[in-house]
């Protein structure tokens, strides 16, 4: 976005206009015009942080040695941590007939096998089962662009991997 950014003003610059984009003095792309939906709260963490990487590093290719403005970073809360397919009012431990939680396979942690030396999955890598009230379509907040990198599940592992109360 940054590289389209200066490609505009150059082009308005050539035209002998103000590189102002048409928006006024101030606009500028930064990580601010940039939304995520993360389920994973480390990796929304880690997202926040590569745009703010990525807009650092291209200021100072851009500006070389001028630092960028004041405050360096900002939390434009731009990112949400929470499940981009499924929203719901509240998630329910599910009791097993003894009354105690019910747990699954995690759907990814593997060990090897003693016996074929094979990768099998790891009984003991677990995650709790729940039931969601409400469940309905997540809203997405609006945007003029969808760029996306969705985990692909196929058919035949999307039980095992999301579970059946995701089903």
């Amino acid at each position: 976005m940054r590289v389209i950014e200066s490609e505009a003003r150059a082009l308005l610059s050539s035209l002998g206009e103000g590189p102002q984009l048409g928006f006024g003095g101030g606009f500028s792309v930064t990580p601010q015009q940039f939304l995520g939906i993360e389920i994973n709260p480390w990796s929304k963490e880690i997202a926040e942080l590569v745009l703010w990487i990525g807009y650092l590093q291209w200021h100072f290719k851009t500006h070389g040695k001028v630092n960028p403005p004041e405050p360096l970073l900002r939390d434009y809360k731009n990112i949400d941590c929470r499940d981009a397919v499924l929203d719901y009012d509240e998630e329910i431990p599910r009791l097993g007939p003894d009354g105690q939680p019910l747990w699954r396979w995690d759907g990814a942690t593997k060990k090897r096998s003693p016996v074929t030396g094979e990768q099998i999955p790891d009984d003991s890598a677990r995650t709790q089962v729940f039931t969601f009230v409400n469940p309905r379509k997540a809203k997405w907040p609006k945007a003029d662009y969808l760029v996306s990198n969705p985990p692909f599940i196929g058919n035949k592992r999307r039980r095992i991997a999301l579970g059946d109360e995701r089903q």
